[in-house]
């Protein structure tokens, strides 16, 4: 039987970064932009930069390439890859009536 991802009940960083190396490599990503929305501390893009990728981290927070809000930045660039494995829990959607 295989080794569940999962360590007290929660994926950890390094299942996060295994899960998108392989999805990058199977893919065929290598020298195309990346994007990464919500990219908090910045460890998912320090990962990657590290093994050469060319990634772009896009945040409120300060750690962040791009500082911005989200919904408000209207990005300029085109990215072939983006990223959000923190995005959307975040709660980015409103209630509508």
């Amino acid at each position: 039987m295989a080794k569940s991802p999962l360590k007290d009940g929660r994926v950890t960083y390094k299942t996060k970064l295994n899960f998108v190396l392989v999805q990058l490599k199977s893919n065929n990503i290598s020298d195309e932009e990346i994007l990464e929305l919500g990219s908090g501390s910045g460890w998912l893009t320090k990962e990657l930069k590290e093994r050469g990728y060319k990634i772009t981290s896009f945040d409120k927070d300060n750690q962040a390439d791009i500082q911005a809000d989200f919904l408000e930045h209207g990005f300029g660039k085109k990215y072939k890859v983006i990223i959000a494995l923190e995005f959307l829990e975040h709660g980015f959607f409103t209630k509508r009536s």
